[in-house]
């Protein structure tokens, strides 16, 4: 898959140990279920992105397209006795010329009073944009737009997010606190024209917005097209670029505060190793763990098929130290040109308490797309998605109930083939 295709279908695609020849568990469809399928008509919800969980067992999510407007949704699912119901909590493009947003194509955030955080790619007051706030009341759902993006000439604040926003404390499975600053990035604008890394900071009622790094700033564009970014406690900031980095194929950076402003640093940049057999094109966001090593994927190398790719994609960890950073691939997938694993792994992997790290594939197994687990030596397929009544092409990863359920949105299948919601059970 090229650079190119890739970026123009992120909408669609939207463990820890050293790779050992096999060592793969494939395994059968047990503990799956597709909770929800998602309407084909126009006006329905559909193309779901990814999703939390809040204290009640309900779902809430976005979709890309459908609802009353066809610009995308924000929805809840709520578990019943009959199964899963939908609701619908906002049609965007409500408004003329579309101001209040539209195409929100990242998940959602809640803070502690319940209300919910996203980004939309266009629409806002120049049609480049926006950060929205979801507050509940008696009466329903409504919509505040906290910053509408290219607000001056040349947008040197950014354009265009594609992604979710980060805080402190999300890592761990925190409810953002409503007071401290919000983070994101854009795909477009900027100084260098390739994106910004920005902050959102609540202060009494209102937003102050400052974009804090400009993509793409030197000749060379070390860093261009940037995924979610991921925050620790001491508040520095992590994330990949899709592009660019010293062979333009991607890497992993850091932002950290100093002297009132931001400074950047290159962790990794990919292709690094002959063949590509370390990675390239990161194709999500990170997770970090205890130790604050950080987790990925790469939708391409690691060098074991998928010609004239040099591999169908690897997951990987950074030990951040700087531009001293070292890279491990724990695994490289579709071994042998089989596939089975699944290729072209995408979103941002989940890490539990007891050392797993979950994720999905797009395409690959048997059908269209994997459900995985790692952890040491062993790398299991969890379930094999098809285009079907269970869900193909699932996207952006899993998260992870109270319960410890796995949960995760497909764009393709279902009872309409228009997608599903689905659950999966660990043993």
């Amino acid at each position: 898959m090229s650079k190119g295709s890739f970026l123009a279908n992120t909408a669609l695609l939207l463990g820890i140990a050293i790779f050992a020849a096999g060592a793969i568990t494939p395994c059968s469809a047990h503990g799956y279920k597709a909770l929800y399928s998602f309407c084909a008509d126009q006006t329905c919800a559909r193309g779901a992105s990814g999703l939390i969980q809040d204290a009640s067992g309900n779902l809430d999510g976005t979709t890309y397209s459908g609802g009353n407007n066809q610009q995308g949704t924000v929805f809840e699912l709520s578990p019943g006795t009959g199964g899963y119901t939908l609701n619908t909590l906002y049609n965007f493009c409500a408004q003329a010329s579309c101001t209040d947003g539209s195409l929100p194509y990242a998940s959602l955030v809640m803070d502690v009073s319940g209300d919910l955080y996203g980004t939309t790619n266009t629409g806002g007051s120049q049609n480049d944009g926006e950060v929205f706030e979801l507050v509940a009341s008696q009466t329903g759902w409504s919509l505040n737009v906290l910053y509408s993006f290219c607000a001056s000439s040349g947008c040197p604040d950014g354009k265009a997010p594609l992604v979710g926003l980060a805080y402190q404390g999300q890592q761990q499975g925190e409810l953002y606190d409503g007071s401290s600053p919000l983070f994101g990035t854009t795909t477009g604008g900027g100084v260098g024209k390739r994106g910004v890394a920005f902050e959102l900071q609540p202060n009494n009622g209102t937003w102050n917005y400052q974009a804090i790094y400009s993509f793409c700033t030197s000749a060379k564009c070390p860093d261009a097209s940037p995924f979610a970014l991921l925050e620790d406690a001491s508040g520095n900031l992590y994330g990949t670029t899709y592009t660019a980095g010293a062979r333009k194929d991607g890497s992993v950076y850091e932002l950290s505060p100093a002297n009132g402003g931001w400074t950047e640093t290159d962790l990794y940049s990919f292709c690094s190793k002959s063949g590509c057999r370390d990675g390239y094109e990161p194709s999500g966001g990170l997770a970090m763990d205890q130790a604050g090593n950080l987790y990925g994927v790469t939708q391409g190398g690691g060098g074991t098929g998928c010609t004239p790719y040099k591999g169908c994609g690897v997951l990987y960890m950074i030990v951040p130290d700087g531009t001293s950073s070292s890279e491990t691939v724990l695994h490289r997938f579709c071994l042998h040109n089989t596939c089975i694993q699944g290729e072209g792994p995408g979103g941002t992997p989940l890490l539990d308490s007891s050392g797993n790290i979950y994720g999905t594939a797009v395409s690959g197994g048997t059908g269209q797309g994997t459900l995985y687990k790692a952890k040491g030596s062993k790398f299991t397929v969890l379930h094999t998605f098809c285009d079907c009544a269970d869900g193909g092409v699932p996207v952006n990863g899993v998260i992870m109930g109270a319960n410890g359920d796995l949960y995760g949105v497909t764009t393709q299948g279902g009872a309409n083939s228009a997608g599903v919601v689905y659950r999966y059970r660990p043993k």
